[in-house]
Parts: C-alpha cells; sequence; structure tokens
C-alpha cells in the first residue's frame, strides 16, 4: 500500500463511523437515533431501495485477504466482506467467513440520506445464542464495497451491550487478541449515504480448542497449458473451462472454478458483454480466468512499460465495479513481451470459503508464462530486397520494431508481406476450395496468418496456397475452423443493412467471431429489427441462424 494511501485511511479511521453512532448501536434501537425534526419512517426493504439502489459500486481497494504466518504456522483468519444489495432481502449486508463456516451479520438500525430525503430503518435489538469459536489471535480482514469500516468488541449477549472496546481497522485488518469469552463483534460500514452498523456473535477461544480452522488447502494437481504459451495449477476437483474468439474483439482464454458450469456465454441478443457476467455464480463461487484480446484495435505497450512481474499476486488485483448484486471481481491487466492485451480475472462469491479464497490465490501465483521463442524469419522474407534507411518501409517498420520490441529485420520482413498476404487472400477467395472461409493477421504471441475453413483442413489450405504461388506463406500459416465464410458473413452483414435503412444505426461484421453487429437507438427499433430478422430467416432470405446476429442499444452512426 502506497504512503498516500496508508494516510487517507488513518484518516478515514479517525474521523468516520463517530463514537456516537458506535455507542447507539451498542444499546440498540430502544434509545432512538440521532434524526432532523422532519423524519420519514419507511419499511425497511423500501428504505434500504431508496438509499443503496444508486449508489454505485464503490470500493476500499485495501480489503483484500492476506494470511498472516506467525512462527511458521498460519494464522487463522476472519474474513467480512460487505455488500450493498442483498438478493434476498435488498438490505446491505455482511458475510463473515472464517474456514468453512459463514455467520450472515446482523443489521442494526441505521439512518441515511439520498436525493435531500432523511430516511431511518429501524431493527429488532439483538439477542444472540449461538457464537461461533474464533481462536485467539486470528487476523480480521474486512473487505467489500464500503468505504470504510470501523467497530469493535461489544461484551454481553443482548442490548445493551457492554461499552465497546475499538479495533484498529486502518489497513483493512485486524488481530482478534481479546480474553476467551464471548463477545458481539460490531463493524460499521460506511457508505456515501449512511453508516450501517452489523453485529457478528463470537466466542474467542485458546487456540488449542480449535481443530485448525484454516483452510485444509489441496494441492494444485492439475494444470492447464494454453496454446499461446501460457499455463495455470488448479485442483483436479475445480472445474476447467475453455473458449475461443468469444465477442467481436476474440476473447480467448481458460477459467477455472470450485463448481461446475460457472461459465455463461455473454453474447446476447442485446450485444456481448466481457468479461463474462458471473450474476448466476453460487454465493460460494470463486472462479479464476485469464484471457488474451486477439481482435480489436493495436495495443501495444510504450517502450517505457515494463513486463508484468512474475509470479503473479492476489494483493497486485483491483476491485472492479460489477452490475448488480454478485461476486466480487478482482481484475489486473498482465503484460508479456510487451503485449498488453492479456486480462487476469477473479470472481469471490460472498460466502466463498476462506479455502477456497486461498486456493484462488496459489492458481493467481501459479499462473506462468513459457519463454517466448526468438521469432525466426518466415521463409518468404528470403526474398526481401535491399531496402535504403530513407525507405518509407524502413521508417513504418523502426517504429513498429521499436513498440513490438523485436528485431528492425523482423519488422521490415512482417511488413513487407502484407502485399503476398493480401494476394493469398484474393487467390484463395478466387481459385481456392470452397471451404475457405477469410483470413487474418494476428500478432499475439506472434506473427500468424489465420486462414479460416469450414472444414478446417490445414493440408487443403496449404496445398491451395502453393498451387498459387504462396507455398513460402506456409511456415506461418495457421487453419482455424469456421462455421460461415467471409461471402456467407457479407451477405447476412448486407442483408441487415436493407432491413435496418430506415432506422438510425450502426453496423460491422467480425470474421474473427463469425458475428454480424448492429447497435440502434431504441428498445423499440431493436425489436423491429429482431423480428424482421426472423422473418427473413424463416422466409429463407437470409441464409444464416438468428444466433449470427448480435443487436445492442446505444448511440449511433447513420450507414
Amino acid at each position: 500500500m502506497s504512503e498516500r494511501w496508508r494516510r487517507e485511511l488513518h484518516r478515514l479511521n479517525e474521523v468516520g463511523p463517530s463514537d456516537g453512532l458506535l455507542e447507539h448501536a451498542r444499546l440498540g434501537p430502544s434509545t432512538g437515533l440521532p434524526e432532523p425534526r422532519s423524519r420519514s419512517r419507511l419499511l425497511a426493504a423500501v428504505v434500504a431501495f431508496a438509499l443503496f439502489a444508486g449508489a454505485g459500486f464503490l470500493v476500499w481497494t485495501a480489503f483484500r485477504p492476506t494470511r498472516a504466518v506467525v512462527g511458521g504456522e498460519s494464522t487463522p483468519q476472519v474474513v467480512v466482506t460487505f455488500t450493498e444489495i442483498s438478493p434476498e432481502s435488498e438490505l446491505p449486508t455482511a458475510m463473515l467467513v472464517l474456514g468453512d463456516e459463514t455467520v450472515k451479520g446482523r443489521i442494526g438500525s441505521y439512518c441515511g440520506r439520498t436525493d435531500g430525503v432523511y430516511r431511518c430503518v429501524d431493527t429488532v435489538s439483538p439477542e444472540f445464542t449461538d457464537f461461533l469459536a474464533v481462536p485467539r489471535g486470528s487476523e480480521l480482514v474486512v473487505r467489500g464495497t464500503a468505504e470504510s469500516v470501523n467497530g469493535g468488541w461489544l461484551g454481553g449477549t443482548k442490548v445493551p451491550f457492554e461499552p465497546i472496546v475499538k479495533l484498529d481497522l486502518t489497513d483493512g485488518s485486524a488481530t482478534l487478541d481479546a480474553e476467551p469469552s464471548k463477545y458481539v463483534l460490531l463493524l460499521v460500514a460506511h457508505w456515501p449515504q449512511a453508516d450501517v452498523p452489523f453485529f457478528f456473535p463470537i466466542e474467542i477461544v485458546p487456540r488449542t480448542e480449535v481443530s485448525s480452522p484454516s483452510p485444509n488447502v489441496e494441492g494444485l494437481d492439475a494444470t492447464y497449458t494454453d496454446p499461446l504459451g501460457w499455463s495455470m495449477s488448479y485442483p483436479s476437483d475445480w472445474h476447467l473451462t475453455e473458449f475461443e474468439n468469444v465477442c467481436m474483439a476474440g476473447f480467448t482464454g481458460a477459467l477455472v472454478s470450485n463448481v461446475p458450469d460457472a461459465y455463461h456465454s455473454p453474447v446476447s441478443e442485446n450485444g456481448c458483454y466481457w468479461p463474462p457476467r458471473m450474476n448466476l455464480l453460487p454465493p460460494t463461487g470463486v472462479v479464476v480466468e485469464l484471457d488474451l484480446m486477439e481482435g480489436g484495435p493495436a495495443t501495444i505497450a510504450t517502450p517505457t512499460t515494463p513486463d508484468t512481474t512474475f509470479p503473479l499476486s492476489f494483493d497486485d488485483l483491483q476491485v472492479a465495479p460489477t452490475p448488480g448484486p454478485g461476486p466480487i471481481l478482482y481484475t489486473e491487466r498482465v503484460q508479456v513481451e510487451r503485449v498488453d492485451r492479456y486480462t487476469l480475472n477473479v470472481w469471490i462469491g460472498p460466502e466463498a470459503s476462506a479455502a477456497d479464497q486461498e486456493i484462488a490465490q496459489q492458481i493467481v501465483s501459479s499462473i506462468a508464462f513459457g519463454p517466448t521463442p526468438s521469432p525466426s524469419m518466415p521463409r518468404a522474407c528470403a526474398a526481401l530486397p535491399s531496402l535504403a534507411p530513407d525507405d518509407a518501409l524502413v521508417h513504418d517498420a523502426t517504429w513498429f520494431a521499436e513498440n513490438r520490441g523485436i528485431p528492425l529485420e523482423q519488422a521490415i520482413c512482417y511488413l513487407w508481406l502484407q502485399e503476398d498476404v493480401n494476394g493469398l487472400h484474393g487467390y484463395l477467395d478466387r481459385e481456392g476450395p470452397p471451404s475457405f472461409g477469410g483470413l487474418f493477421i494476428t500478432w499475439d504471441p506472434s506473427y500468424r496468418v489465420v486462414v479460416l475453413s469450414t472444414t478446417g483442413d490445414r493440408e487443403e489450405i496449404v496445398a491451395a496456397a502453393k498451387a498459387g504461388g504462396f507455398g513460402d506463406l506456409t511456415d506461418v500459416l495457421e487453419v482455424r475452423q469456421t462455421e460461415l465464410t467471409e461471402q456467407v458473413l457479407s451477405r447476412a452483414h448486407r442483408a441487415l443493412d436493407a432491413l435496418a435503412s430506415d432506422m438510425r444505426f450502426s453496423s460491422s461484421s467480425e470474421l474473427r467471431t463469425g458475428k454480424v453487429y448492429a447497435m440502434v437507438e431504441t428498445e423499440e427499433d431493436a425489436a423491429t429489427l429482431r423480428a424482421r430478422l426472423q422473418d427473413a430467416i424463416a422466409s429463407g432470405d437470409i441464409e444464416v441462424r438468428f444466433d449470427t446476429f448480435v443487436i445492442e442499444i446505444g448511440r449511433t452512426v447513420n450507414q
């Protein structure tokens, strides 16, 4: 953590929530909460929606789990995660996890202001009979959407509790070092709209009285190796999903999860969303995913941008906004050999066990990239003529080499090959096999000419390239199977443009994904265009399936 952020968190710990609020939480709602002269008392669910629906996704990035080691022994860790809205109650929630035990925090009375209106929520005075055994000296870690958290110990089992003993949560963690006894842990989460108290009944017990609550992490006994050269290890009882050329940007990679079927296609009739949404992930779910954006505009790191350092650490990840309730998403861009198109995403469900969270951290640390082989000159570059230093091709290649981190000769070769690649495309389109579906160039992780084929038969494509006089390119040819040819996709694109001619819209087609994309300005236009496409497909005027088209709503450019 930077010194600046450390100072800011110390300041937050000092200014809020106030001692008065902590005292009111200790005494319970019977004493009354401070309020203005005019007060509206609403049902809890209504108040919660008004108070938090527009709050956005606020994060305190210091709240990330870590595991302390004392004297060579892993310190038990108590993780409390705060989220603004729960699908069950539409109230802010807090979940405490110790090993495989999970306790939902009891919400206390609170007041807040939104849209200039001051509202309050009153709850029943908490009384506790069941207490979670927590080994003395355990580490308390808080995280989630709250901007800051304050709190401490309360004695007793019901209100009014004994006076609070404060915990210092400045760094997002504190040691639970109290005398063995029953306590109520009071944590007050601060959002801009309100300070919300939560109560957790715990019993501090000597370490020897608990059979090690720290996670029993199984070994990472399976390893996935991606065709692009990276690998990650994971438990063999977790579930692996590979994906390729997803969305218009062509996301390719893999994910592992502690639950089956965690991955759902991000493509829908309203567009393609990446990273994939995990709103259907169970509360106990954990997902680790790494992808490469193969398509889209070039994103080459500047010469001064350092490559990512390995092994990766979970502490390096940043909390990212996610739509609505669900797991917390941690994300980080990964740059390898000055290519910054890799992204690591980790989703942690609000009730994920500490064991699975630690496994996720170990998976993140296991991610590795194999050594990048020195680029070899394609055979076709043997015919490269001598070029003067002031040649335009040399000028362009100099910039390209500096930004790609490759030798100048290699950059000159790649740019010089562009004419041959265009020639190969034209020949295969005219004289090639019917299976030819188009081609494109990719640079990640190495230079390749990707030829799409409906059969995926590399020998067929290589034979056609040699017959056309392009045999010197075969050492950089990669053949991928596709369902739709470039011509079929183009016809589908033109048909969509004709059907939407009376609307304001933008459209495009993407060879990598085999999709035609359209953006219209209203839901009414989207519904109309979908109906027209369905009718045209049913009548045979369009030869592709309906799911070839992705329709989105947003600002458009007239075609």
